[in-house]
């Protein structure tokens, strides 16, 4: 049984570690040291944010993440790759002309410093990490050790769930469960 919580609860005793606010890279240093990891999570949470209804406008989204993908160094690239992939980025954006991987940081930075992302580049959902990103590093999925699970909230109510389980070959990869 999957015990659902609200992002509005306290969940201070359930939640082993809080993730520190993604921040620009040092200068000369890579935007991002893990740039295929954060690319691999882009897909699944873009596909959750396209495919909720057309009707449903959502008060919060609840980010989780699971194994190995929960521990410090891969959390900030798969929260990362989630942030964007919610607010409508998608992989094949990444080209000359539209956004680079140096941009990486400002779109993330903006999304810190607005307390909020433009779901799928239009729906402003409040996001403040300490409260809508929780990281798991010894909890599993039912189906798979390592994965991400996403909610849209309705007020304090989950209205859509929809969990990705990571691939153990290289590249990494989701699946929807």
């Amino acid at each position: 049984m999957v015990i659902q919580e609200s992002p509005l609860q306290d969940r201070t005793a359930t939640q082993p570690t809080q993730p520190a606010p993604a921040s620009p890279a040092p200068a000369g240093s890579s935007p991002l040291a893990l740039e295929a990891i954060t690319l691999a999570a882009i897909p699944p949470a873009h596909n959750f944010a396209s495919t909720l209804p057309a009707n449903f406008t959502p008060t919060s989204i609840l980010i989780e993440v699971f194994g190995s993908l929960a521990l410090p160094g891969a959390a900030d690239s798969i929260a990362s790759g989630l942030l964007l992939g919610l607010a409508g980025i998608q992989p094949e954006f990444f080209t000359p002309g539209r956004i680079t991987p140096d941009s990486i940081p400002t779109l993330l930075q903006a999304i810190h410093t607005a307390s909020a992302l433009h779901l799928n580049g239009s729906i402003e959902v409040p996001y403040i990490a300490a409260e809508h990103l929780i990281l798991h590093p010894t909890g599993l999925l039912p189906s798979h050790p390592d994965g991400v699970r996403l909610t849209a909230y309705h007020c304090v109510h989950p209205f859509v769930t929809r969990q990705y389980t990571a691939s153990t070959s290289t590249p990494l990869s989701f699946t929807e469960c």
